[in-house]
């Protein structure tokens, strides 16, 4: 098998990890390229041969690298592990106390696919994609910007509030949880709009297939807004202009070697079972 790895460079843990990882993995006759393989002077061009060249990817950082690492994968589809070097780690599968034990199993065939999709977007003409979530949001001004919503051509509501989230149900643990949306579990095929910190009491989540259409626009705004793609900026929006969601044609395929369930995460990211009130323990 071809491995490729991908390091988040900011991250001390994942530099030091990196030529272990080539290392053990030559000794196991396995081919591995890391981006130092390639001459190419713009970082993204040498991530790109990279994934090329590999069947699967290695990410080392956190969920944040998985996210830019699911980019560069891109319409190849190919698996991605991701290692936790972070906090959290919704996405990662695995950690330095298990990285070889899960690499053990990668090349003895014995892992499955977790399969995610995300959403597309479509911005003055061009094509951005987010696994997580999109989201309009007022940026540097202070005043409350207003965002019109329409699902399949027909309006929604307007939302008055600090900005809206568009999440995938990978991204309902992300920053829409944050503003009070729902924990959905990753096989289920929906659309989250969450509004961050809205005026009107009344303002709720919403939740809708993947299938469907969505369609938001700046209403009312003091200068411009700011849309974002998984954290990573994409572009100012004025008022008037479209920003138009739909399902991508393709997933992201994240490699599962544990028996760990999506509930499993949850209870031990989130503390849940650790209230001394409750009469169950874990």
């Amino acid at each position: 098998m071809k491995f490729g790895i991908i390091a988040n460079l900011t991250k001390k843990q994942a530099m030091e990890l990196t030529p272990k990882l080539v290392f053990w993995l030559k000794n196991k006759n396995q081919e591995v390229f890391t981006e130092n393989d390639f001459e190419f002077e713009e970082r993204l061009e040498k991530q790109t041969e990279l994934v090329k060249k590999s069947d699967l990817i290695i990410s080392l950082g956190g969920d944040g690298t998985i996210l830019s690492t699911a980019k560069i994968v891109g319409h190849t589809q190919k698996p991605i592990l991701g290692v936790n070097l972070g906090r959290l780690g919704f996405l990662t599968e695995t950690n330095l106390i298990e990285i070889y034990e899960h690499l053990e199993k990668v090349i003895e065939g014995d892992f499955e696919l977790d399969k995610r999709f995300l959403l597309h977007g479509n911005f003055k003409g061009k094509n951005f994609f987010a696994l997580n979530d999109f989201v309009i949001e007022k940026g540097k001004f202070t005043r409350l910007i207003e965002i019109k919503v329409e699902i399949n051509g027909t309006f929604v509501n307007t939302y008055l509030s600090d900005g809206v989230i568009i999440s995938t149900p990978t991204g309902s643990t992300a920053y829409s949880l944050s503003c009070g949306g729902p924990i959905v579990t990753p096989d289920t095929e929906v659309v989250i709009v969450t509004a961050v910190s809205s005026h009107n009491l009344t303002t709720r989540p919403l939740v809708f297939p993947s299938s469907n259409q969505i369609s938001i626009s700046l209403v009312a705004c003091e200068n411009s807004a700011t849309l974002s793609a998984d954290g990573m900026f994409v572009n100012n929006v004025k008022k008037g202009e479209i920003l138009k969601i739909s399902k991508a044609n393709f997933s992201v395929n994240l490699v599962r070697c544990s028996k760990r369930s999506f509930y499993d995460v949850l209870r031990t990211k989130l503390s849940w079972g650790e209230d001394s009130r409750s009469s169950f323990k874990i």
